[in-house]
């Protein structure tokens, strides 16, 4: 069986570099996998079991890493920023090339690193790495795809309208604990659903939410909008008449 050895940097002052360097590597290894490409991926192997306990550097790993390079038939160097300057992997390739092994070079959008990088930043990080973990146990993810995670979103909305359907506007202000609770259920469905597709599309939910401020102050000045729930071009019309 033909085995690919995933090379790519990880070390950085910046912890958040580093969480985006590895949360980048992983799905580069899922996706070579779901392509039928067998990789070993030391950051997605060693990562895990170093946080366990065994805390180092990459001379921790070095030896153990270039066995399994000998093991491999190739390697394939993730070109994520910071590479040229990586000394493991520097040494990688020059492993691979004492041992005559071919190695590859593979591209990797900057844009798509960015935003992993703000994901890794995100106020919500510990929650979605929760969320993965309970996906995880229960091979969950294979069912998340955006457009399912998206049609979810729906339901559950629905659901939480369902909890105000048939109140007046004064009892939509609801009092009682128990249907309080109802209500709080529902939001955070559909927060955790939110959360699941912005992760699983590289959407920093947050910067979104700040991004979505922004383009409302400008779609909705307040000397034109106070007071009016009218839509941004029906203002822009009445300004034009």
């Amino acid at each position: 069986m033909s085995v690919a050895y995933l090379s790519c940097p990880y070390f950085d002052p910046n912890p958040l570099i580093k969480e985006a360097r590895h949360t980048v590597v992983n799905r580069v290894a899922f996706d070579l996998m779901n392509q039928g490409i067998m990789v070993y991926s030391p950051l997605t192997h060693n990562l895990p079991i170093d946080r366990l306990g065994i805390h180092g550097n990459w001379m921790t790993w070095k030896n153990f890493d270039h066995m399994m390079i000998s093991r491999c038939d190739r390697v394939i160097v993730l070109k994520l920023p910071g590479w040229e300057s990586s000394k493991g992997v520097e040494a990688e390739v020059a492993c691979a090339q004492r041992l005559n092994i071919p190695v590859e070079w593979m591209e990797f959008p900057v844009e798509q690193y960015e935003r992993a990088l703000a994901v890794t930043s995100s106020p919500y990080k510990d929650l979605v790495e929760q969320l993965k973990l309970l996906n995880s146990e229960r091979e969950w993810g294979q069912f998340h795809s955006p457009k399912n995670l998206a049609m979810n979103i729906g339901v559950e909305t629905g659901e939480l309208m369902e909890q105000f359907r048939w109140l007046t506007e004064a009892q939509s202000f609801v009092k009682s604990p128990e249907k309080l609770q109802e209500i709080r259920n529902e939001i955070g469905d559909i927060f955790l659903n939110l959360l699941n597709l912005a992760d699983v599309l590289g959407i920093d939910l947050n910067q979104a939410a700040y991004d979505k401020l922004s383009e409302i102050r400008k779609k909705y000045p307040v000397e034109q909008s106070k007071g009016r729930t009218c839509k941004y071009t029906e203002l822009e019309n009445s300004i034009k008449r």
